[in-house]
């Protein structure tokens, strides 16, 4: 199979794992997340440096695109800046974006279904598991997280506790949750998303 060929099997299912868990790491903290981020980077560097023809396939012509947007980037950052230095030193550092996101693509390049599916039923079960939470702290007074309204501004946070932040989570997470469910083609479960996502927004 491909992905045996590119990655190797374990590696792969490795990186696979540990790529949809990042939604998960992105509620513990920003230094879990983190870790997972280095984890992926780290381990598919190794296999990139061991292998590099087959990472360079003229056929994936979205690595050049990728390119291209970094160089992009970092260009506008310097032309628009007003320390040169500086932007340089902040805009340089876009390659660990550039890389992170070839990672994403090749991990769905090779088994772009399983990836699609498992996401939806991750990033489903987190907004389902908030919009449950909410309902009970309606109607009980008590969420299943244990979280309450935030004092002054009355927002649910959830599992992000005192953090008031879940709205901004929401919001970032939505879009791979519509991709997901687009290229399932479940317009249904697209609608309750849509919905569950919006309350969840405007009640954070």
């Amino acid at each position: 199979m491909l992905k045996e060929k590119i990655l190797g099997n374990n590696l792969y299912n490795f990186l696979f794992y540990l790529s949809l868990i990042l939604p998960l790491a992105l509620i513990a903290g920003p230094l879990i997340s983190e870790i997972v981020i280095f984890y992926l980077i780290i381990l598919f560097s190794y296999r990139f440096i061991e292998n590099k023809k087959l990472f360079f396939n003229p056929n994936i012509k979205i690595l050049y695109f990728f390119i291209l947007f970094y160089i992009y980037l970092l260009f506008n950052s310097i032309l628009n800046s007003v320390s040169l230095d500086l932007s340089f030193k902040n805009s340089f550092f876009y390659f660990r974006f550039l890389f992170f996101s070839y990672i994403f693509f090749f991990i769905i390049y090779l088994d772009e279904n399983k990836f699609f599916k498992c996401l939806f039923f991750i990033l489903g079960s987190i907004f389902l598991f908030f919009f449950i939470d909410l309902l009970f702290l309606i109607i009980f007074d008590q969420s299943i997280s244990g979280s309450k309204l935030v004092p002054g501004s009355e927002r649910f946070t959830s599992l992000f506790r005192d953090e008031e932040v879940m709205g901004g989570y929401v919001m970032k997470l939505l879009p791979s949750l519509l991709i997901s469910l687009i290229f399932l083609k479940n317009k249904k479960l697209l609608f309750f998303s849509l919905l569950i996502s919006g309350i969840l927004i405007i009640s954070s």
